[in-house]
């Protein structure tokens, strides 16, 4: 096992740092811009680090005289960032460069997790599965939530996993760990904030059958770790802006990169001319009068609901469309940076990235099977559902990268039994606990 553990993990470096070092020698790391891969997001985030890292403040500004605090974005991603720097100084290659790292050492724990519920096959192949995907290899160098979401993500579901397959005190621990890896989670992408609605419901029905006392007391012994660990953001945000919620980044999601989207198909313009119409709109109604993050949030949020409210069957078909895209999208939008012919690259990462998919979606119903795997499966197949619902109208290979390693987990775990039964059995000791 240890073996296969050295494998994947020095290929997910080696397809990790050949993208850094791509992208380093073609001059598109610069002091100005110092992202491997230009992002919206990626200066905020380098700024919400900076500030946190220097003046302790919470803050988007780019002024130090003028820190107004911040509460659209979670702060687990820029608390790791500010780490970094308090470190090392104000150098976000390096934040790359640990990312590079996370990632290639999420792709070992899912060899290792797949070892453990399967046998050495399931968890070699998930591993390989996630070392070359192309969509989590363009992230680990990318100035974003992605990568550290992805392996939270996955520590999340090995606790609970192993949870299942415990009793007494033990499950009880792993429960609460699980919650609180949840909200760690939400701290680094606030897109996750219902994502452990998933965890509890499938940990409910894993013990519905030993009783409803025990299934209830499970579920909400997740959550309550959950909106424990979440309660100190809350707390804050009540006390500085008078709003006791987690973020107010919702309503300009929704109104800017989803109902946009809308408008583009609707008027049949660009969608960065539908967010300048609407953005300007949105602008007028807020400078109006004074408001906080959170108010101005809700305005936008209506706002939205009123264009999906008006506009039904083109919302459906674009949420249908987004959803195929979260889940089978190559995750082209990065790779001009990689190659002067993107287009085969593209091909070659929409030929894997859809293999694995679909191998995915076809070993969760054999796992279905398996009463020893089927919650877990019940629990991955969920995990990509959600991935598809949050992303909404923003169809892209990006939503889907934090869950990633499930989805690669599990089309690695039939494989051990398929080759086993090809091949006599030796004799050894199955792997079959956590």
């Amino acid at each position: 096992m240890r073996k296969h553990l050295i494998i994947v993990v020095t290929l997910a470096l080696i397809c990790r740092l050949a993208v850094y070092a791509t992208v380093t020698r073609h001059d598109r790391l610069s002091t100005t811009t110092p992202f491997a891969f230009t992002n919206i997001d990626s200066p905020t985030y380098d700024r919400l680090g900076l500030n946190l890292a220097l003046h302790g403040v919470y803050s988007e500004s780019a002024d130090p005289a003028a820190l107004a605090p911040a509460a659209e974005r979670g702060p687990g991603y820029p608390a790791l960032i500010a780490l970094v720097y308090r470190l090392l100084g104000h150098r976000p290659q390096a934040v790359l460069l640990l990312q590079i790292v996370l990632s290639s050492l999420t792709a070992g724990l899912v060899c290792l997790l797949g070892y453990r519920l399967a046998g050495p096959v399931a968890g070699l192949a998930g591993g390989l599965l996630l070392a070359i995907d192309l969509p989590s290899v363009i992230y680990a160098n990318l100035f974003l939530t992605e990568t550290l979401a992805a392996l939270i993500n996955l520590l999340a579901v090995w606790a609970l996993a192993s949870a299942w397959r415990s009793s007494g005190r033990r499950t009880t621990l792993l429960l609460l760990a699980t919650g609180a890896l949840a909200a760690l989670s939400a701290y680094v992408r606030t897109a996750a904030l219902l994502w452990p609605l998933v965890l509890a419901a499938c940990t409910a029905l894993h013990y519905w059958r030993a009783g409803k006392y025990l299934s209830l007391k499970s579920a909400a012994c997740l959550l309550a770790a959950y909106f424990l660990v979440l309660t100190p953001w809350v707390v804050r945000n009540s006390l500085v802006f008078g709003a006791p919620q987690f973020s107010s980044g919702a309503g300009n999601c929704l109104l800017l990169f989803n109902a946009s989207a809308v408008v583009a198909a609707r008027d049949g313009i660009s969608q960065d001319q539908a967010i300048d119409r609407i953005g300007d709109e949105a602008r007028a109604r807020i400078t109006g009068t004074p408001q906080s993050q959170f108010t101005d949030s809700r305005l936008m949020t209506s706002m939205a609901l009123t264009i999906f409210r008006d506009n039904p069957a083109l919302t459906a078909k674009l949420f249908v469309r987004s959803f195929l895209g979260t889940i089978l999208g190559p995750g082209k939008g990065y790779l001009s940076a990689l190659t002067t012919n993107p287009a085969a690259l593209t091909a070659v990462s929409a030929i894997i990235g859809t293999a694995t998919m679909l191998l995915a979606f076809c070993s969760l119903f054999v796992l279905a099977r398996n009463p020893q795997l089927r919650s877990l499966a019940c629990l991955i197949l969920l995990s990509l559902l959600y991935a598809g619902a949050v992303a909404f109208l923003q169809g892209h290979s990006r939503w889907r990268v934090p869950y990633m390693p499930l989805t690669t987990l599990a089309a690695g775990l039939p494989l051990h039994r398929l080759l086993s039964r090809a091949r006599p059995p030796k004799e050894s000791r199955h792997p079959g606990s956590l």
